[in-house]
């Protein structure tokens, strides 16, 4: 059996500023401290570490473009030390990211009846509007809860930032808030429209909900096909075999004895040879 259950939810659009950049390993930050002594080539410091030869090339590559470590040549070695920028940050806790302030519009929802997050690209929005005009068509709307779960909207922003992105602040001057429903199709046991970050419990209670549907419920109706939107008129010709013209050359003489014109490759004139 299939339904549609309408999952209630609060959405909103502002605009955050956060630090973009990538975040420093324990690996690099090991790399990094094995030159503090002395340079060492890179063999030396697989040897050394236990780590794959190659794994520490990329370690070694993204710690040059930070400025914190450089390749000397000593007689047929060539070998890696650390900079004087890199001395700098060696010994810290946390090597610093190199990152660089951006600033982006974010769009996002939240469920009513048990506060997930849910990104705004991964549902299917119904607006109020749009709920009122499809509300015969089948949709369950699940109801709406005396209160509301309360969000930081700081923390709610961190969960959907990405890896490499550190909250800074945002702009609550363009917040748009609205309230509308996310539109999810349940077929069987399977969900769809229902994001992975959707708290366990509300998926368990569309599935709940889509059982107790009553069988006399409006049926999800398929939109028909174009075909079947035209009405074609029927009409019944005669054929008989010797309607099929063969050859390219023959149509075109058909063609042009029915219009009245001659065909200009069929001139009497001919080039002469010697």
């Amino acid at each position: 059996m299939t339904a549609r259950i309408a999952v209630p939810l609060q959405y909103s659009s502002v605009r955050v500023h956060v630090d973009k950049g990538r975040q420093w390993s324990v690996v690099e930050h090991l790399l990094l401290f094995a030159l503090k002594d002395h340079s060492r080539t890179a063999s030396e410091l697989a040897e050394r570490s236990a780590l794959p030869p190659r794994m520490v090339v990329e370690a070694l590559i993204y710690l040059m473009r930070a400025g914190w470590v450089e390749i000397i040549v000593k007689d047929d070695r060539t070998e890696f030390s650390i900079t004087a920028g890199g001395l700098a940050n060696v010994d810290l806790p946390l090597l610093p990211a190199i990152t660089e302030l951006v600033s982006r519009p974010m769009k996002f929802a939240i469920e009513m009846l048990h506060g997930s997050v849910l990104r705004w690209r991964e549902i299917d929005f119904l607006s109020p509007a749009r709920f009122d005009r499809l509300k015969g068509a089948g949709i369950i709307a699940l109801p709406e809860p005396a209160q509301l779960p309360v969000h930081r909207q700081s923390d709610v922003i961190a969960s959907l930032l990405d890896d490499d992105e550190r909250f800074r602040g945002l702009d609550g001057s363009v917040a748009r808030p609205g309230r509308g429903y996310a539109l999810v199709t349940v077929v069987g046991t399977r969900v769809d429209g229902l994001p992975s970050s959707a708290a366990p419990a509300l998926r368990s209670l569309v599935l709940e909900t889509a059982a107790k549907q009553s069988p006399s419920a409006a049926p999800i109706a398929a939109r028909p096909s174009r075909q079947a939107q035209i009405a074609l008129p029927q009409r019944r010709i005669a054929f008989a075999a010797s309607d099929l013209i063969l050859g390219v050359r023959t149509m075109r003489s058909i063609s042009m004895r029915s219009s009245g014109k001659r065909d200009p490759r069929s001139s009497s004139i001919r080039p002469s040879y010697p």
